[in-house]
């Protein structure tokens, strides 16, 4: 789901349709990624046509938050380096 969104936000429903998933184990799994702020998420009008005029809620990458990640693991890289040379 995260490389899904690396392309832009999508909903549920796109989700499911790409990782040929339930939309239940996507939302799950998307609920899962929030909370840890991999993704956040807000209400937008809906992009398909049939549903015009509805509001759905669109997820995509929380960018900040995966860069901070990606920082600790380097630190934490560096770290480690060291003790696993021979």
């Amino acid at each position: 789901m995260v490389r899904i969104l690396q392309r832009g936000k999508k909903n549920i429903s796109e989700l499911a349709d790409e990782t040929k998933l339930d939309r239940a184990t996507v939302s799950y799994h998307l609920a899962v990624l929030e909370k840890n702020g991999i993704v956040a998420s807000r209400y937008e009008m809906l992009r398909e046509p049939r549903s015009k005029g509805k509001i759905g809620r669109y997820y995509e990458i929380n960018k900040g938050a995966l860069a901070k990640a990606f920082q600790a693991l380097d630190r934490l890289r560096e770290e480690i380096e060291p003790e696993l040379s021979p």
